[in-house]
């Protein structure tokens, strides 16, 4: 059978990715928009046409049961052509061209172990959403370094800091064919599908969004501060808040390591404007001494008036003469540097920080490292009880305590809030007797 004599069907919305010559293709959008069956015959009627070799992938894939070769495999019976192909337990071939289809999990995959795997110029990437920056950043070189290489991504979008989506979609690079394709776009799609996304929209509209609309979440499942971040932004309250040189400014700090693989430096800039708590920057990053950090703050040119550091700062450190703490000092001579105490329960900090984080603002444009941390920032659950153990430590934790300690350098045992305080000397001085 040649590729010219097999019928196709696909929804009309998709046709731009059939005719495209650009390098990336990205179909996104929410469940049952057709999107892992249209790949899967387009790259099976390729296959038929000359050799390819293809590499279907996701962030993390530890059996052949979790990849993508039972999509195939449903829509080659469906296309009529599966006896075209032979099927192996881990790759498929086709038998005219010996185009081969292999499959294999991106996460813990390095640069050397991906080139030992020549010749791939069709890239499947599957859960797009769900990739690391890490593991894009190894996938794309290795793709390409083949001629006429094309990258095919299918997604149901998350965040829009989400590796992929920034990259692709977010960015607007001019080299990316994008179609959102939802559950309306597929002429195939069931009764009970098009019922159980409507009850969903009634039960929960911003999640159903996200499932089958294929909109972008404020923060993952389970987020510390998805809420607040929810209302951070549907109020207005991300945006352009950038830093007033006639205003105080405070900086937090967490410390990381200056290996590679060590917990990020972070640090936040912010200000207090009317009521309002107004973070300005935020920076992060691994793999440097902690002046390295302390002189990019001081190449900002805006003048710091206090820094606020954690409880462990003040222990001396192989590498700074002295303590960190005294090296923010130096740096900093005009600022003052206050240590913050070890905390007794982060859950109860984390509270105070919810509860004071409407009055939170954030500058979108200087502010990308907290956003995203703050919107993917978890507990850390049990897994025989479900319950939270504490936040879990990961990437995203590490900026997000930086943005806790610069609200808790207020201290919630020793600062009064000043509505309540006034409140309660009125009601003593007109308590009867």
């Amino acid at each position: 059978m040649s590729a010219a004599d097999i019928v196709f069907r696909i929804p009309r919305k998709m046709a731009p990715m059939r005719r495209t010559k650009k390098r990336y293709r990205v179909l996104k959008g929410g469940r049952g928009g057709a999107k892992s069956e249209f790949v899967a015959g387009d790259y099976l009627i390729e296959s038929l046409e000359g050799y390819h070799k293809y590499l279907c992938t996701r962030e993390v894939q530890k059996s052949i049961a979790e990849s993508v070769y039972a999509t195939i495999e449903k829509v080659a019976f469906r296309m009529g052509i599966h006896e075209e192909f032979e099927w192996l337990k881990i790759s498929i071939t086709a038998k005219s061209t010996r185009s081969l289809f292999i499959f294999g999990g991106l996460s813990g995959q390095t640069v050397e172990s991906l080139k030992s795997i020549p010749d791939v110029d069709r890239c499947w990437v599957e859960e797009g959403q769900s990739v690391s920056s890490s593991s894009w950043g190894i996938l794309k070189p290795t793709v390409f370094r083949n001629p006429g290489a094309v990258i095919t991504v299918t997604m149901n979008p998350r965040l829009e800091s989400d590796a992929i989506y920034a990259d692709l979609v977010g960015s607007g690079r001019e080299d990316v064919e994008i179609v959102t394709v939802n559950l309306d776009d597929n002429p195939w799609a069931t009764a009970e599908q098009k019922a159980e996304r409507d009850y969903d929209y009634r039960r929960d509209a911003i999640e159903a969004e996200h499932v089958w609309g294929g909109g972008l979440r404020p923060s993952v499942q389970g987020a510390i501060y998805g809420k607040e971040m929810g209302q951070l932004e549907s109020q207005g309250r991300l945006g352009l808040y950038p830093h007033s040189a006639s205003l105080d400014t405070i900086v937090a700090f967490d410390l990381g390591g200056s290996s590679k693989t060590a917990d990020h430096t972070s640090f936040v800039l912010g200000q207090h404007v009317a009521g309002e708590r107004r973070i300005c920057m935020a920076h992060e990053g691994r793999g440097e001494l902690f002046s390295f950090y302390l002189d990019i703050l001081r190449r900002t040119g805006i003048r710091i008036d206090k820094i606020a550091l954690p409880h462990d700062s003040e222990h001396h450190n192989a590498l700074v003469s002295g303590t960190i703490a005294d090296l923010t000092r130096q740096t900093f001579p005009q600022a003052e540097v206050v240590v913050l105490p070890r905390t007794n329960s982060v859950a109860s900090d984390i509270n105070f920080v919810r509860e004071r984080f409407s009055t939170v603002t954030i500058n979108k444009a200087e502010c990308e490292p907290l956003i995203r941390s703050l919107r993917c920032y978890r507990w850390d659950l049990d897994d025989s009880t479900g319950l939270a153990k504490g936040p879990l430590h990961d990437t995203y934790s590490d900026t997000a305590d930086a943005f806790r300690y610069w609200m808790m350098q207020e201290a919630p045992s020793r600062i009064k809030e000043p509505e309540r305080d006034l409140f309660l000397r009125s009601s003593l001085r007109s308590k009867p007797f």
